[in-house]
């Protein structure tokens, strides 16, 4: 939420993964920290093709802050992220579109034209703002930054373990973020 001078924020220092444990650290109340890098891709398996996909780099903390359920398979692991691996986890409508009637669990798909296995596939979750939330492919940060590159904005998500404790983890992160940035 923006309050204040736009400017300030225009041209305050961009968000980075070297960030990830500070923000961690800022409270015993912040239960998981999530990178998200985001690109459009084309997504293939055999004949089946869907253009313009959203394909995330995140990490297995992604799984805490925004509540994913998995419907086959897993999520992403910290040896995915520290492997580098060709690992992904795709939405429930690329799921029944590459892969109808069968589980795409272990088959081999094409993101930009590279093989990623699939690891698991995410429940379906509907529209949010009129977006369909299941056109998604999840891949470890690190692979993403490998295959698309390191020059990409990072956004940071992050889960507090209480409600109630919200405010006073913004208060912990404001601080963490000035000093760090």
């Amino acid at each position: 939420v923006m309050n204040g001078d736009w400017w300030a924020y225009r041209n305050r220092k961009k968000l980075s993964l070297d960030l990830v444990e500070p923000m961690r650290a800022a409270s015993e109340h912040v239960i998981a920290v999530a990178p998200m890098m985001f690109v459009n891709a084309e997504v293939s398996f055999q004949n089946r093709k869907l253009a313009s996909v959203q394909t995330m780099g995140t990490s297995p903390d992604y799984a805490m802050t925004s509540s994913v359920e998995m419907g086959q398979g897993r999520f992403l692991t910290q040896a995915d992220v520290d492997n580098r691996s060709s690992v992904v986890v795709i939405g429930a409508e690329i799921g029944k579109v590459l892969f109808p009637g069968i589980n795409p669990v272990g088959h081999r798909i094409l993101v930009d034209r590279r093989p990623y296995r699939i690891a698991g596939v995410i429940v379906e979750r509907g529209t949010l703002l009129g977006q369909n939330v299941d056109l998604v492919v999840m891949l470890p940060y690190t692979a993403f930054q490998g295959h698309f590159g390191t020059q990409r904005d990072v956004t940071l998500v992050l889960a507090v373990d209480q409600q109630e404790n919200v405010p006073r983890v913004q208060d912990r992160l404001t601080e963490t973020l000035r000093r760090e940035r």
